[in-house]
């Protein structure tokens, strides 16, 4: 074995790595970085693998960047570095994480042993002497040095101060996937919390202390709603926190806080690493004063879905479903588990064998419309719609009227119909963001300018929180001008969009449909060698990514700058992908009247009208 480190590294992390590796020659370490060498050459593949299973130390650099890219040749050294560990005994110093940014340890989409070992944070590649001491200390041969994850020290947490301590790897099976598209997890949240048909579960504990008992009736009050809103969620996590106060060993108090939590990332109102992380902790202390607490395995299963973790979340809500069949929503949840798993059949077979044990339960019949609606099969859409109005029968609720808008608008074009069915939300209803983003995308369908502002007025909200529609609310408004012939404000308006845009991609820069939405802000304002910039990253997300909404992106991209052709093919790839997207919205939508009347795309709306027309009975 070499006395060299090997430093890994995504190619947008080059400057970072190489503070790092300039720190530690000057340290006096040798180190395999120099891009003439490692990046070029008929044998750098060889090189590379040689170099790896050679090295005396693996340094990965994690960052936003390793994070936003799931594939590239760092994966491939990752991965060859993780097999190498495998024949190496316990103790033995190789992997060195090290993370350049605010990225967490325990959401890393890295191989599980580099989780099992401490990691170094060294900010933008800022490296201190300290840093170089270690690692020549670690490559002192025979060393036996510690680089796995120390115990919890009566001060705190071991460590030096500018490692990240971390959980055993054992306890965060639940955190070592990556998170998925936003979009699924919006789709398939709108259901109501707390819904049940029977009684306590079986592992019911004794009763609580009177004003904590009290607390937590209260915050059941709050999410037991059919349309429970942010306010509502706020309100209950403030009471479930007043009642682990008065009561910190009781189970039931924790489960109840850790699924309040996770309401947040069900609604896709926050899906952060803090939240995520709150839902695990919150659970993880129910689970250890009650083994048996469904609900906060319900709370896991979200976090776990959330990040990919699919087959540990089925397993966590069949378990619960064993403790507790009454509660509908653990049977709801899971049949959305499994359509995720690609297992639509056993998903259905889930979604009726819950209409037919809880029959009055209407949110039963919207998760079921949700099934429908996301087999990506547009047959199943009249199905979907038969059980949105099966709920609205049962009880009126919000997200079922604008759900079966969205089926009659997009599935049906019938746009009149869809207005009708929006004008039947309660006026305290509209003003979500769903509801306003609704209101405004069918103005825009049926070239109402005014119908689209007057619906932007509902909210002082700039960015759009929805599944459907997430994105500046200023970009439908400059549509609506320049369909009103206002070029002047529309120009406004794209540039409101650009600055709220740019804010969340400073926030996070991995966003690939905010970045997409830049392009397309600076692409409709003319300024095309700006957004060819923005678009190129973008772009080559969508090409590797599994999903096809990116592409909506880049088609509207396109279609700022005028480009028939790259557009038409963008909208090929993503068409009647979801009921927004569909062969019925393209003939109206004002997204691609700079493109009406150029072959390409003519092409494509004759394949549309061709479409429509085999569907009519």
């Amino acid at each position: 074995m070499s006395g060299a480190v090997f430093l890994s590294y995504a190619s947008q992390d080059a400057e970072a790595a190489r503070r790092i590796c300039e720190a530690l020659r000057g340290a006096g370490v040798e180190v395999w970085f120099d891009e003439s060498e490692l990046r070029g050459g008929d044998s750098w593949d060889a090189n590379i693998r040689k170099q790896i299973r050679e090295c005396g130390l693996f340094i990965p650099v994690i960052s936003v960047h390793t994070q936003a890219r799931r594939e590239g040749y760092f994966r491939l050294e990752w991965k060859l570095a993780d097999d190498r560990t495998h024949l190496m005994a316990k103790g033995t110093p190789f992997l060195l994480p090290v993370c350049v940014d605010t990225t967490k340890d325990w959401d890393a989409i890295v191989p599980d042993s580099f989780t099992a070992v401490q990691w170094t944070r060294l900010p933008d590649g800022m490296t201190p002497p300290a840093f170089g001491d270690r690692v020549k200390a670690l490559l002192v041969p025979g060393s036996m040095t510690e680089t796995r994850l120390p115990g919890p020290t009566k001060g705190g947490e071991g460590g030096d101060a500018a490692a990240s301590a971390k959980p055993p790897a054992r306890r965060r099976l639940w955190l070592g996937t990556g998170v998925v598209c936003l979009a699924i997890v919006g789709a398939l949240g709108f259901w109501r919390p707390w819904h049940r048909t029977g009684g306590e579960p079986s592992s019911a504990i004794p009763a609580l202390p009177g004003p904590a008992d009290q607390l937590l009736a209260q915050a059941r009050e709050q999410m037991d709603k059919v349309n429970t809103t942010p306010d509502n969620a706020t309100v209950a996590e403030d009471l479930c926190r007043q009642a682990v106060e008065l009561a910190p060993t009781s189970a039931k108090a924790w489960a109840l806080r850790a699924y309040v939590q996770s309401y947040y990332i069900l609604r896709t109102w926050d899906g952060s690493a803090k939240r995520r992380l709150d839902v695990q902790t919150y659970a993880n202390r129910a689970l250890a004063l009650d083994p048996d607490q469904p609900e906060a395995m319900f709370a896991l299963s979200l976090v776990l879905w959330f990040q990919g973790a699919n087959p540990e979340a089925e397993a966590m809500l069949r378990r619960a479903i064993a403790l507790d069949p009454n509660d509908s929503r653990l049977r709801r949840r899971l049949a959305s588990v499994l359509q995720t798993e690609g297992r639509s059949r056993e998903a259905m077979a889930e979604g009726l064998e819950a209409a037919r044990r809880f029959p009055k339960d209407p949110l039963v019949y919207y998760d079921l419309a949700l099934l429908y609606l996301n087999s990506n099969n547009r047959t199943d859409a009249e199905e979907a719609l038969k059980c949105l109005n099966t709920t609205l029968a049962l009880e009126y609720f919000p997200s079922a009227i604008l759900n079966k808008a969205l089926i009659l608008a997009g599935a049906r074009g019938d746009f009149a119909g869809a207005q009708q069915t929006m004008d039947k939300l309660n006026p305290a209803d509209r003003t979500t963001d769903r509801a306003v983003s609704f209101a405004m995308w069918l103005g825009l369908l049926q070239h109402n300018p005014d119908q689209v502002e007057a619906a932007a007025a509902l909210t002082a909200r700039p960015y759009f929180e929805d599944a459907y529609f997430r994105g500046p609310k200023s970009m439908m408004q400059a549509l609506a001008y320049h369909m009103a012939g206002k070029e002047a404000l529309a120009n406004r308006e794209w540039q409101e969009a650009e600055s709220v845009v740019r804010e969340h991609v400073k926030q996070n820069p991995a966003n690939a449909s905010d970045q997409l939405q830049l392009a397309i802000s600076l692409a409709w304002q003319g300024r095309g060698q700006e957004a060819k910039r923005e678009v190129e990253e973008g772009e080559a997300r969508a090409t590797e990514g599994s999903s096809n909404f990116l592409f909506w992106y880049l088609a509207k991209y396109y279609a700022g700058t005028g480009d028939a052709a790259h557009a038409a093919a963008c909208l090929r790839k993503c068409l009647n992908d979801r009921e927004i997207y569909t062969d019925e919205t393209l003939m109206s939508d004002p997204w691609w009247d700079k493109l009406r009347g150029k072959p390409e795309f003519e092409a494509l709306l004759a394949e549309a009208k061709e479409r429509i027309a085999r569907r009519k009975p």
